[in-house]
């Protein structure tokens, strides 16, 4: 397994400075947060920008691994369009950029009074348009187990990469969010999403009794991750394993030099751990 750095560790920071960070902490890989207030505003970049940015990554020894857009609206009849065409667009930048995922949104939550099966509809017939357009730039888009979306646990996402039933779409595993679901064990969560599973995020949280989770380096959390990358490793999952470091969202997080290097030691010394304990 490889290990890359997540930007929305890095707030305030160009992509040059974030790429400097990760290539001195030793991450192999970026995963780069898209906003307008992020790395790369997708809305802004011209096509024209990709050979600086592939020339970046190049002098950083660097693979970008995936572009995380927030885009994510395929139901209303007001937004879907342009949603969908943005994505289109942050496609071509990640084939422009040579980078080989594209993160999507398993669409919306809907609210008690909406209506479920026309969410879930509407959302895999506006992934697979955008799916297929995807194919013909060789991008594969993965859909994120992710809290506030149709596709919290693995069971709906699984259920939702094969209803759009494209070849590049497949699952951008948080476990986090899987956890906090509650529906589904550590291994099998895996086990489960296996065949499907394309990408990888890593963070750790404390959940209160009350309240929203708490996040908090690797290893000072409630989340079970060796059990998680054992069986990561079990069904041959080579990928990157991105730390998607909160500090974006939590100041009170350390600066990413600190931070960022401990998760990345404490990473490697759960997969050394693991291949230790198995030649044993």
């Amino acid at each position: 397994m490889k290990f890359a750095g997540h930007t929305m560790g890095t707030p305030g920071k160009s992509l040059e400075e974030a790429m400097r960070i990760f290539h001195e902490i030793g991450f192999t890989g970026i995963e780069i947060r898209c906003a307008t207030d992020g790395q790369l505003d997708t809305e802004r970049f011209s096509l024209s920008q990709a050979p600086s940015v592939r020339k970046l990554a190049q002098e950083f020894n660097l693979d970008i691994v995936c572009l995380t857009p927030y885009f994510r609206d395929f139901i209303s009849e007001t937004k879907r369009a342009r949603e969908l065409a943005a994505m289109r667009h942050v496609i071509d930048i990640a084939q422009a950029i040579d980078c080989p995922n594209v993160r999507v949104y398993g669409g919306l939550l809907p609210k008690e009074s909406q209506d479920g099966a026309r969410y879930w509809s509407r959302t895999v017939s506006g992934l697979k348009e955008i799916g297929r357009y995807a194919a013909t730039k060789g991008i594969t888009l993965c859909i994120e187990t992710h809290g506030g979306s149709l596709t919290m646990s693995v069971a709906d996402t699984v259920r939702m990469v094969e209803d759009v039933n494209l070849p590049n779409v497949g699952i951008l595993f948080d476990y986090p969010w899987v956890s906090l679901a509650g529906l589904e064990g550590a291994r099998e969560a895996v086990e489960m999403g296996a065949p499907y599973i394309k990408h990888v995020h890593v963070k750790d949280w404390t959940v209160p009794t009350e309240g929203s989770p708490r996040t908090t380096l690797l290893g000072e959390g409630e989340l079970d991750w060796p059990t998680v990358i054992a069986a990561l490793k079990d069904a041959g999952y080579t990928g990157y394993l991105s730390d998607e470091y909160e500090k974006y969202w939590k100041e009170y997080l350390p600066e990413p030099e600190v931070g960022m290097k401990r998760d990345l030691e404490v990473l490697q010394d759960w997969v050394t751990s693991l291949e230790q304990r198995r030649l044993a």
